[in-house]
């Protein structure tokens, strides 16, 4: 009798495979999210307006769209806004991370699309400002100065 081959079994590192990978791209989603998803570009403006939950009302710095803060600029001859979705956080939308804000954008009072990487390929060709958690300011060159007590050399006194 011929001896038989078998091959090892791995089936056992499968329930651990799941364990990990599942464990990979747990992420929280971006506020507004779920109700964005089923939304495509083209939708008009004012009825995702009406779906979303109001926002809440803080730091809207005068625009304020439906409890969130409102950017609009006009771009290419297009009325573009930028409402910037967020949780319940009553921080300033400058202290805000990427995680916990969402960018709709709108062209012409239609979606043009939301998320990160929506904005982020939008604000290449636009320059639009992403208003959370702005990188500090560079910082200012150090001018050279003179510690020494002596006056300049040269006058006569």
């Amino acid at each position: 009798m011929a001896p038989s081959i078998t091959r090892p079994s791995f089936a056992f590192l499968l329930p651990l495979l799941f364990v990990f990978l599942g464990g990979c791209g747990d992420t929280a989603p971006l506020p507004g999210e779920e109700l964005l998803a089923e939304m495509e570009p083209g939708y008009a403006k004012q009825a995702i307006l009406n779906s979303l939950p109001e926002g809440p009302g803080v730091d809207t710095g005068g625009a304020e769209r439906h409890g969130y803060r409102l950017d609009r600029y006009f771009l290419e001859g297009r009325s573009v806004e930028i409402l910037w979705l967020r949780g319940d956080s009553q921080e300033p939308l400058e202290e805000l991370t990427r995680a916990q804000a969402n960018p709709v954008i709108f062209v012409d009072e239609v979606l043009d699309g939301w998320g990160w990487a929506h904005f982020d390929q939008r604000q290449e060709g636009w320059s639009m400002i992403d208003r959370t958690d702005p990188p500090p300011p560079p910082e200012a060159p150090e001018l050279e100065h003179d510690d020494s007590p002596d006056p300049p050399s040269g006058t006569d006194g």
